[in-house]
């Protein structure tokens, strides 16, 4: 009997696991602190930031005059290196209001959370492909936007449960983070592109 009740255990907390590409949609709070007490997800968020950033970079490279393959590689690389600086720059400012978390759960946290922006800019890419005219997309607008707020709101949550602050001191902590990663890039990138 005690085989069989380790056995359900084991399957109920393995089924929790696997499902967390779904919880995360609805649970993003509970999905968290599951993946931070089983130490998985890591590779999922990964993957997720690596798809955001190749998303976007097609969208760059269909409306660019010299369209070069380097350009989507490329959008994986900096999606996957953003996730690892704002989950660092939101970590340490989430430490200004009493954060403790380590930056492998703000990564997974981060990362998943950029599902729905994730699937939001699939479809833009989609829409672009298939050039669909300026009244289509003015229709659809609403739509993007209810998809923008609710991809935010996922954002707020996971991270609020990563960091283990407050839902106002986790946003704090993530406009912190975004206006100074805005910021840095810029200057950075003001040495290399010529206005």
């Amino acid at each position: 009997m005690g085989k069989v009740r380790i056995l359900i255990s084991y399957m109920s907390s393995e089924g929790r696991t696997q499902s967390y590409l779904l919880s995360i949609w609805y649970q993003p709070s509970r999905t968290l602190r599951g993946l931070r007490k089983s130490g998985a997800g890591h590779g999922a968020a990964l993957l997720v930031a690596g798809v955001f950033g190749f998303f976007n970079s097609a969208r760059i490279y269909l409306g660019a005059e010299e369209k070069s393959f380097l350009w989507l590689f490329l959008g994986v690389f900096i999606g996957i290196g953003m996730l690892y600086l704002m989950a660092q720059l939101v970590r340490n400012f989430s430490r200004w209001f009493g954060g403790q978390a380590n930056c492998r759960i703000v990564r997974v946290g981060l990362g998943l959370s950029l599902l729905p922006w994730t699937l939001l800019s699939g479809v833009l890419l989609y829409l672009l492909m298939v050039e669909t005219n300026a009244e289509r997309l003015q229709a659809l607008l609403p739509v993007i936007m209810i998809g923008f707020i609710y991809g935010f709101i996922i954002l707020l949550l996971s991270a609020r449960s990563a960091l283990e602050v407050s839902p106002l001191r986790t946003f704090a902590s993530l406009m912190l983070a975004g206006l100074v990663a805005f910021f840095s890039i810029t200057f950075v990138l003001s040495f290399f592109v010529k206005l």
